[in-house]
């Protein structure tokens, strides 16, 4: 981030920021929505005959068609896409996913989930994950044992990952919430040391 004339830390523009941004600090909240849009299948395609749907979006990053399989048979085939990209694609931001959309002529679901994808970033920044490299190098760190942007963090500075005796993962659905804590709250009561947090971190 820039320092502004007063002193104060200016934010980069969208574009920079997505830029700046891995795919793996995509949060659960934000792939349901492009799974949401992206999921469905389209019949019509572009003029460069890609697909609108998740199909496209697959062949438009590169994957294989031994990944094509699998995405198919994948119970959230665009999940899978992106999951699959994290993998292959090494470095690959949240620009190049929006990028991607541009080549299926998915410009909609770049601009619905513009709002998402923005505040997935700023909370990957906040945690010291202000670039691809630093994002994709603690991934790597963590081995797969990464769920949370701390535990990136922790990775990005060659620090073990926050231990627990528990740790309960759950939806940003209310109730799921609501639950999640009542057994954490159960389990502390017999001293034991538990994490109660929604997945942050798109996995390999």
């Amino acid at each position: 981030m820039a320092a502004g004339v007063d002193g104060g830390i200016v934010e980069p523009a969208l574009p920079d920021l997505f830029a700046q941004s891995s795919l793996h600090i995509l949060r659960p909240q934000s792939l349901d929505r492009l799974s949401t849009m992206l999921n469905p299948r389209k019949l019509l395609t572009t003029v460069e005959g890609l697909l609108r749907d998740y199909r496209g979006l697959a062949e438009a990053v590169g994957l294989s068609v031994g990944d094509l399989r699998r995405v198919e048979a994948a119970a959230n085939p665009t999940r899978e896409v992106i999951s699959v990209w994290c993998r292959r694609g090494g470095e690959a931001s949240v620009a190049d996913l929006n990028a991607a959309l541009a080549a299926i002529d998915r410009h909609d679901v770049a601009a619905d989930c513009s709002s998402v994808l923005a505040e997935d970033c700023r909370a990957a920044r906040s945690r010291g994950l202000d670039t691809v490299e630093k994002a994709t190098r603690a991934v790597a760190a963590a081995g797969g044992d990464a769920l949370t942007l701390p535990d990136l963090t922790a990775a990005a500075e060659v620090r073990p990952l926050p231990r627990y005796d528990a740790i309960i993962l759950h939806s940003d659905d209310a109730e799921d919430e609501t639950f999640a804590w009542h057994l954490a709250d159960r389990l502390e009561k017999v001293g034991k040391k538990v994490s109660v947090t929604i997945p942050e971190v798109t996995r390999p």
